[in-house]
């Protein structure tokens, strides 16, 4: 069964895209909350990449190159598919290969902080099988993809550093943590650029409930 860890993790994704393809049918057979939440988190991962594969090709139209600093355009491209790959291959329950992905995705284009983000949240959501050394890995590209969002090849996501934030604090309340996560989850709530502040501030009731 899923941990605790992940269900309350996995919730946070679910509302924070405000959107739930679950079938509400009546009728139909009642399932395990934590399978639903994980095949719900896939799904609506996989709506979003086409968005941000349009963006990319958008980037590459109208101001000639998305890529980072000696990265070209075409291994922008070429680590935003390897993104989509994980998040198909993790859809299927193929974690494994997921993260060969995403370590592909971040080898092509070491600025790509939306796979610095996801990598770190499968290290977090994975976290019960090697609490030690998955958490450093999810903790570093935590940190990671904040690191890239405040730099001058930052993503054209503006919550993307407050949701690295948000993340890390739910990392440091499951290490207990406290006022790490508090710290963390703090500037996640003040970032102004913050869509979605309200997570924040749950995580912020789960941090100081503990």
């Amino acid at each position: 069964s899923m941990s605790t860890t992940k269900i309350r993790y996995l919730w946070n994704l679910l509302m924070q895209q405000k959107t739930f393809p679950i079938d509400l049918d009546a009728s139909a057979p009642v399932q395990d909350p934590a399978v639903l939440l994980h095949s719900s988190f896939w799904s609506l991962t996989g709506r979003l990449v086409s968005s941000i594969g349009g963006l990319l090709w958008l980037c590459v139209i109208v101001f000639g190159a998305c890529g980072h600093a000696g990265v070209s355009e075409e291994d922008a491209d070429r680590s935003m598919k390897q993104y989509e790959l994980a998040i198909g291959l993790q859809g299927e329950g193929n974690s494994p290969g997921a993260f060969q992905a995403l370590f592909k995705a971040i080898e092509v284009d070491p600025g790509n902080a939306k796979a610095h983000l996801l990598l770190g949240s499968m290290f977090l959501v994975s976290r019960d099988d090697n609490p030690a050394l998955y958490d450093a890995k999810a903790e570093k590209h935590f940190r990671e993809a904040q690191r890239i969002q405040a730099s001058d090849h930052a993503l054209p996501d503006a919550s993307l550093a407050a949701d690295a934030r948000n993340a890390l604090g739910v990392l440091y309340i499951n290490q207990k943590k406290y006022k790490e996560a508090v710290v963390e989850l703090n500037a996640a709530v003040g970032d102004l650029l913050n869509r979605d502040a309200y997570l924040g501030l749950g995580n912020l009731g789960w941090a100081y409930s503990e």
